[in-house]
Order: structure tokens, then sequence, then C-alpha cells
């Protein structure tokens, strides 16, 4: 029930700059222990492939969560048989057509099952699951954390190759390098 407690409760962002590739290993290492817990061992393939000092503002707790269950989803959906997951982040544009903003995306590529056609268009609402164990909120909240910050989330699928989860966020200047710039 706490699950839906907090999916009401509004967003309080808790802004600071971070390193984008050290919490997305820390996240990747909390998503194995996690597993372990209640599976053992498994044969997953998990890569990071993001450079190394890129430094975002935001809320790092609310991205680690979101990326945690964009990582869990991936793993679950490879279920304990292995699988590969890759998980890359780049400058990206804005993918809305309107917008021109520069920015980060965060892909999470795995070669799972894929998600049925005739899911997909539902997997962001909320209570929305295929698993007999789960909430259905894990999606639903990424995308909430990712909008939170003025970006947004995506899923590419295709049945029998797997899923990519295309997590985008807007390139902010942290306020050390904003005030800087002013001064120039």
């Amino acid at each position: 029930m706490s699950g839906v407690i907090d999916f009401a409760k509004p967003l309080r962002l808790q802004e600071r700059p971070f390193d984008l590739k050290a919490l997305l290993t820390e996240t990747v290492e909390m998503a194995r222990l996690r597993f372990a817990e209640v599976g053992g061992e498994s044969t997953w393939e998990i890569t990071i492939d993001a450079p190394s000092g890129m430094t975002l503002t935001g809320d790092p707790d609310l991205l680690s969560q979101a990326f945690m269950n964009l990582a869990h989803n991936a793993l679950q959906a490879m279920e304990f048989g292995g699988g590969k997951l890759r998980i890359a982040a780049a400058l990206a544009p804005d993918p809305n057509p309107n917008q021109e903003r520069p920015g980060i995306a965060v892909v999470f590529a795995d070669t799972g099952p894929g998600i049925r056609p005739e899911h997909l268009g539902l997997i962001f609402d909320p209570f929305f699951t295929t698993k007999a164990q789960g909430t259905g909120l894990g999606l639903a909240v990424s995308q909430r954390i990712a909008q939170a910050h003025g970006g947004g989330i995506r899923a590419e699928s295709e049945i029998g190759k797997g899923t990519r989860m295309v997590f985008w966020l807007p390139a902010r200047a942290t306020k050390t390098e904003a005030a800087e710039a002013q001064r120039r």
C-alpha cells in the first residue's frame, strides 16, 4: 500500500550536481543485490557505457529510483536465465520535435522477450502489469520522475529481440556554471 501512497504524493526535487556514471554504477549494483536476495546468482551481462565526469543537475535519489525501476524491469524480463543489459548515456537532442533543447539520453537496452505490441501503449499507466507479482507502478513512477526533471521516457520494443527504454533529461547547467556564464 505504501507504493500507492508514495505515487500519489507530489514529487519534491532535491536538485544538486551528481556524476551520472557513478549514479548508474551504484544503481546497477543495488539491482544486482536485490536480485541476489530473491534468486541467487544469474548469468546477466550488464554493461554501462557512460562518459566519466558527466555531471548533471537533478535529484540523484529520485533518478536512482527511476533507473532502478528500469534496470529491475529489464532484469526481470530476462528472468534468471541471463541475458544482456546495456545502459548507455550520451548527449541527445530533445525527442519532442517541437523542442530544440540539448539533453542527455540514458538508454536501457535488454535482450529479453520484448513487450507485446498491445501492451506497449499501456506500460506507463499506473497499476498496469503483466506480472503475477508487482504493483504496476515502477514505469509510471519512472515517467513521473523524468517529467519532474523536464524530461520524458519512451519504450521501443520488438518481440523476441528485447526492449529499449529511453530516459531523456534536458541538459541543465549547475548553479555554479550558470553564475560563471552570466559573469562572462
